[in-house]
């Protein structure tokens, strides 16, 4: 301890901590909206159905004070054929006075009960303190992804801009090839719809069986319900595939109208048949071409999507945001340590 630290306890916030937690943000991060936006921790922290035993938020109490946080949000993981509790580490910070071991102490405290820990977005201070309690890193395999529904011009020569045509006009005949081909197979088994509103028929029924090798959140309704239908702040669509009668793809979509750049946010699968999200995929895209859209947008690391993508000619590179997970389990940290097994998506993050 410091001469300028209190006595503190770490604990997990109540109700009456709520106003200190305002005073804390308010005093050291007025430059952070998300952290002063009291509606958007309420849901992140208490409306998330994982959290029924209280909210996944600790704090370091000091002197009638609020001095230091961290939060987490809960999640189910499958690894294969089981299913773990799991959770994302979100909205680190403390007071200058409480960096060092009572920061480390407040990040101890939010890895004990949870077996899966995954982290994104992670600052390169934070990413230190990660690595040292024993985090691992796919960096490299996490990607950026964006597919250009109108051309580029502003700002290029006359031969960037024939090339910028001629490289446009080749995705859009790659995707009238693929949608001819994804719409003769499936003419009489695929069913669409674009709603603004989930409901629960939407959503494809999960079974680990399908994906004997998966490692990725589990997204019943409940989960996508409180994570896109419940959030303040993302505006949504929902593209909805049914094949033969049943649920089998959904793809949310966050619009941010005013950059006229719609985000996909999540790619829920029914099936193994890349050809049902392609399928699914290229509603999304004959949808916002047919708007006020210049560009689709997505971030993930999931190989077989990787490919797929690449081949309705969505650019892609690597992504400048870290991914990072940590088990205490060793055989279980070494099944996550597989890049060729994760099925993440953007909206597997705290990006709101």
């Amino acid at each position: 301890m410091t001469s300028n630290q209190e006595a503190f306890d770490i604990v997990r916030i109540d109700s009456d901590d709520i106003p200190l937690l305002n005073q804390f943000y308010q005093a050291h991060f007025q430059d952070k909206p998300k952290l002063n936006n009291l509606d958007l921790w309420r849901w992140e922290f208490l409306d998330n159905p994982l959290c029924q035993a209280g909210a996944q938020f600790f704090v370091i109490r000091s002197a009638g004070a609020i001095n230091g946080v961290i939060g987490g949000i809960r999640t189910q993981i499958q690894v294969g054929q089981q299913t773990y509790p799991s959770c994302h580490p979100v909205d680190f910070f403390v007071a200058p006075d409480y960096k060092g071991f009572p920061a480390l102490r407040l990040f101890r405290k939010i890895l004990e009960d949870v077996p899966v820990f995954y982290a994104s977005y992670v600052s390169a201070d934070a990413a230190k303190l990660f690595e040292k309690a024993g985090f691992l890193n796919l960096d490299n395999d996490l990607r950026m992804y964006h597919y250009m529904l109108k051309p580029k011009s502003v700002g290029l020569s006359l031969f960037g801009y024939v090339r910028t045509l001629g490289v446009f006009g080749a995705r859009q005949l790659l995707r009238i090839g693929f949608w001819l081909y994804a719409t003769l197979r499936g003419l009489d088994r695929y069913r669409y719809r674009v709603v603004d509103q989930l409901s629960e028929e939407l959503v494809p029924p999960f079974d680990a069986a399908r994906f004997p090798n998966r490692i990725g959140l589990i997204k019943d309704f409940s989960y996508l319900a409180w994570r896109y239908g419940k959030s303040p702040a993302l505006k949504c669509k929902y593209f909805a595939q049914r094949k033969n009668g049943v649920p089998n793809c959904l793809v949310v979509v966050h619009e941010k109208a005013a950059d006229g750049c719609a985000v996909i946010m999540d790619i829920v699968r029914g099936s193994d048949d890349l050809m049902d999200v392609s399928s699914t995929l290229l509603k999304v895209i004959a949808h916002y071409s047919a708007r006020d859209y210049h560009m689709i947008a997505a971030v993930g690391l999931n190989k077989q999507l990787d490919q797929l993508l690449k081949k309705l000619a969505f650019g892609s590179q690597p992504s400048n945001y870290r991914f990072m997970f940590y088990a205490k389990d060793k055989e279980l940290k070494s099944q996550l340590n597989d890049p060729d097994r994760w099925d993440f998506n953007l909206g597997d993050t705290d990006v709101y």
